[in-house]
């Protein structure tokens, strides 16, 4: 597994984290994680997304919203799991640094 990746959806875990219920949008996550040094695209991110959503992982929820001017949007939220993978209160995921 590629760390780059490994290590991008551990900070969008850690940014979802900190945006709290009102959620972050998948573009805020592309400019994070360019600030921390991570080059990603907005597919990439998606695709990372996907990954932290998906069966067996479910450490956020993804929303599909509408934002007036700006167009279709996905939310991001981290889900109790996330919080406990971030935690260590649940085994490592080897997808996840």
């Amino acid at each position: 597994m590629d760390p780059r990746k490994k290590l991008a959806r551990k900070e969008i875990l850690r940014m979802a984290r900190f945006a709290g219920d009102i959620g972050s949008t998948a573009e805020l996550c592309t400019r994070m994680l360019a600030e921390a040094g991570i080059e990603t695209s907005l597919s990439e991110v998606l695709g990372h997304l996907e990954y932290l959503a998906g069966p067996g992982k479910e450490y956020v929820t993804l929303h599909r919203h509408e934002i007036t001017g700006l167009g279709e949007r996905t939310i991001v939220k981290l889900l109790p799991k996330g919080v406990d993978l971030l935690e260590k209160n649940i085994p490592a995921d080897p997808g996840v640094a």
